[in-house]
């Protein structure tokens, strides 16, 4: 339900006249924790999941959002509150700007769990920060704070949390 929301959103935004900018942040701690590899009681659905990864490249859904993203005219600003794993993590690194907090958490941690990195990461990583770094990030599935995403230029500025939502809004 998520991924078919997220889908849609962007078009609507897109064609809202009133809509000049578009600020893309998680409601609560987190910008958007990735998705839940445990399945019912605690069991592991990653088996279920590698085939999947395997024959599909990456989830569908999760490349019609990015798609949809790219198609936007207007500009889009992620303001990363917190963790950003995974799909999450791409979806804040596709936006024309991204601010972060210091404090923010964020990777593409699908290699963890024996799966490529998907979600478009391999694509964009490397336009941000460079071949090895990219892959480094990738491989590793390292998490990083916010402040070393803005060092290595993964992000535009990170700053302080108090702050992020006030520094964010004013651009």
């Amino acid at each position: 339900d998520t991924h078919t929301q997220l889908g849609r959103i962007w078009r609507v935004l897109d064609r809202d006249p009133d809509c000049r900018v578009i600020v893309l942040t998680g409601a609560g701690r987190a910008f958007s924790a990735g998705v839940d590899f445990k399945g019912p009681e605690g069991t592991s659905i990653i088996e279920t999941a590698k085939p999947h990864y395997k024959n599909l490249r990456g989830r569908p859904g999760a490349s019609k959002i990015l798609d949809y993203i790219l198609e936007v005219e207007k500009p889009i600003i992620s303001m990363i509150n917190g963790p950003a794993i995974g799909l999450g993590f791409i979806l804040a690194l596709i936006a024309d700007i991204t601010v972060a907090s210091t404090e923010a958490k964020m990777g593409d941690t699908h290699i963890e769990v024996g799966l490529t990195p998907g979600d478009g990461g391999v694509l964009l990583l490397p336009l941000l920060v460079g071949m090895n770094v990219a892959k480094e990030l990738l491989l590793t599935g390292d998490v990083i704070s916010g402040e070393r995403a803005a060092q290595l230029g993964v992000v535009n500025p990170a700053v302080p949390p108090d702050e992020l939502r006030d520094f964010t809004l004013s651009i």
